[in-house]
């Protein structure tokens, strides 16, 4: 987010859906613990363009998009994300005839809610694979490398998100999620938290990135900080960090007045919030129900959804707890 991220992540999980990829685990290469579970669900990326064809092999290249098996299992920028994906395993296995791909962008709404934020669409209908591609397929996997890098800056941001067709005012709300979660520097090489109430979500993160003053970080735990591989900002107590990537948001013309507006106005946050993380779960999907339900089968998801909600609340909450 979304993507870190969300926000993570925003920003931060690849999986088939339909007619291509989805991977909601990204961003979590910023955000550890908590919002491994919301950061399973914020970014949405399609095949490279280079395998797309009206034949049966883009039709296996669909198929085979999914993060839950190697190689992309294995990309950096998922570090960690087993953790998340193994919490989510006795729901699943409750569960069964809910997809992974459903379940995952599914956790990520009631994560959301759980924390505070806003209500989130969500519609099921989103399939699976059953395994890794032959090594002599791999090249279907979408590539490493493709995820937002917090080092950089606000055309970095563009050139990600404007490929999933996402327009400026929802990047801005889409990486509102930092509000979220922390860095950990045995998965990102970041480090801390964003605000200082990370398992709450708020329009508290734009407010801090007006109001405080960031500065480069130098030291950690009395020893230098590597600025030159993980460089990143604190604030002037040393409890909070922005990214690059967060920064940009206030130093470029036509990201900061959707910062100023949602710092502003939790509620208009919200709202873009809510539809951005929709649209973002939704990329690519074209076979998905209504969110009442719709077919038998439909039905019968929705209605195993609806039970498992609170398992998965009660899951966030003892990760809130942690």
């Amino acid at each position: 987010i979304f993507y870190s991220l969300t926000f993570f992540s925003l920003i931060l999980i690849r999986f088939s859906c339909a007619t291509s990829s989805l991977f909601f685990f990204s961003l979590l290469l910023f955000l550890f613990p908590l919002s491994s579970i919301f950061f399973f669900f914020l970014m949405i990326r399609r095949p490279p363009r280079s395998t797309l064809s009206s034949s049966s092999a883009a039709s296996d290249v669909y198929k085979r998009q999914t993060m839950r098996f190697s190689p992309e299992a294995d990309h950096g920028g998922n570090a960690g994300l087993g953790w998340a994906r193994n919490m989510l395993e006795p729901v699943k296995a409750k569960y069964p005839e809910i997809s992974y791909a459903d379940l995952y962008v599914f956790a990520g709404k009631v994560a959301i809610e759980s924390m505070g934020g806003p209500e989130i669409g969500f519609k099921p209908g989103r399939s699976d694979v059953d395994g890794p591609a032959p090594p002599a397929k791999g090249s279907v996997h979408s590539p490493d490398g493709r995820l937002p890098d917090g080092d950089k800056g606000p055309q970095h941001l563009r050139d990600i998100f404007y490929r999933m067709g996402f327009n400026d005012q929802e990047i801005v709300a889409l990486s509102g999620a930092h509000a979220t979660g922390r860095c950990h520097t045995d998965r990102s090489g970041f480090w801390g938290p964003w605000t200082y109430s990370p398992s709450t979500f708020s329009n508290e993160y734009y407010r801090l990135l007006l109001e405080e003053k960031w500065t480069p970080k130098k030291d950690h735990d009395g020893k230098p900080w590597n600025g030159d591989s993980n460089p990143q900002l604190e604030s002037p107590d040393k409890k909070l960090m922005m990214l690059y990537t967060d920064m940009a948001l206030v130093q470029d013309p036509k990201f900061k007045p959707w910062v100023e507006k949602y710092a502003a106005n939790e509620d208009l946050f919200f709202k873009d919030f809510a539809s951005a993380f929709q649209k973002l779960s939704e990329l690519g999907c074209k076979s998905l129900g209504s969110s009442s339900g719709g077919s038998g089968m439909d039905t019968k998801v929705a209605a195993g959804m609806a039970v498992a909600a609170p398992l998965i609340g009660g899951l966030i909450k003892q990760v809130v707890g942690k």
